[in-house]
């Protein structure tokens, strides 16, 4: 109960680098918690000394010093009177499950950046596709209908040229024509996007 090995199985002689040997009669807190795990395996003790069972990921140290995390399950064990007589702790070495899962949320990193990227594509692409058809129309309203209204407006000056007495008559469906020409004009100009936009 005072933390001090009392056993030290081949298991924990591969994990940790210490012989049984070696480890017997050491504190375990002095043996296995990582430098920066040791203020929470003193917590961890005060808990398991009163009868508490703890489990979960812990970083430890090797004999060589260097650190790894483990899955530590520490239990309580009693006499056959129920009184505490001593901790059973059990660990494994978990390096290559977090190694895996780092590798895994990399990779589901990746795959996110890769469908944003995809959609950015896409939605440059639909952009591109609907300013190059407001183009088309813009295009379409400038070229063909104004050539239209400017054909029939000389039609119409060449009919009050010819005849004096619908000149008057004339006048207001030419304005009309040219008030309309302007509005194509302005309303194709709108639907043309610049070219450096596109690009």
């Amino acid at each position: 109960m005072n933390g001090l090995v009392i056993y030290w199985n081949n298991a924990a002689e591969k994990i940790y680098g210490w012989s049984a040997e070696e480890a017997l009669g050491k504190n375990i807190i002095e043996l296995t918690p990582a430098q920066q795990s040791k203020e929470q395996a003193i917590e961890i003790m005060k808990e398991l000394k009163n009868g508490n069972f703890w489990s979960g990921e812990f970083t430890v140290q090797r004999k060589d010093g260097t650190s790894f995390p483990a899955f530590v399950t520490d239990s309580p064990v009693y006499d056959k009177q129920g009184n505490l007589t001593a901790i059973i702790g059990v660990s494994v070495d978990i390096s290559e499950r977090k190694k895996a899962e780092e590798t895994l949320r990399s990779m589901e990193k990746k795959i996110v950046d890769q469908k944003i990227q995809e959609q950015k594509k896409i939605s440059r692409a639909i952009i591109k596709a609907q300013e190059a058809e407001k183009n088309h129309i813009g295009l379409e309203l400038h070229d063909n209908i104004s050539q239209i209204l400017a054909g029939t407006k000389i039609y119409l000056s060449l009919a009050a040229k010819n005849n004096e007495a619908i000149r008057p008559i004339l006048k207001y469906p030419m304005e009309l024509i040219d008030s309309l020409a302007e509005e194509i004009r302005l309303l194709s100009h709108k639907q043309v996007t610049p070219l450096k936009i596109l690009i």
